[in-house]
């Protein structure tokens, strides 16, 4: 006696089951990819791209300026020039001392 089992047919169930695998997984990398555009991407690249000049700036214009000022400290003239024009800058103690005391170089002959 041979007992026959009736075969089942789940041919159905792995196509939904395959369907929702491929729904959950494009749901998954769809939600990553808008949290890392809309975070990470504006965050660090965008945003802090921007802060980095505007830091960057800051520091180089710091820097310039206590350039300057260390070395007005030394009573020469300091050459600063743009693309338009140049000037030379001196400390304003550096002048009030050469009149003070005449033995100390004119501003003039300390320019030449």
């Amino acid at each position: 006696m041979t007992l026959s089992r009736k075969k089942k047919n789940h041919k159905p169930l792995k196509v939904i089951f395959l369907a929702w695998l491929i729904f959950t997984t494009a749901y998954f990398i769809k939600t990553q990819y808008d949290h890392w555009t809309e975070n990470v991407w504006d965050t660090a690249f965008k945003r802090g791209g921007i802060v980095g000049a505007e830091e960057g700036y800051n520091v180089g214009y710091d820097t310039a300026l206590t350039q300057i000022v260390q070395q007005s400290q030394e009573c020469v003239p300091i050459p600063i020039s743009t693309e338009q024009q140049s000037v030379q800058l001196i400390n304003v103690a550096c002048l009030t001392n050469a009149s003070e005391s005449p033995t100390e170089l004119s501003v003039e002959e300390t320019i030449q």
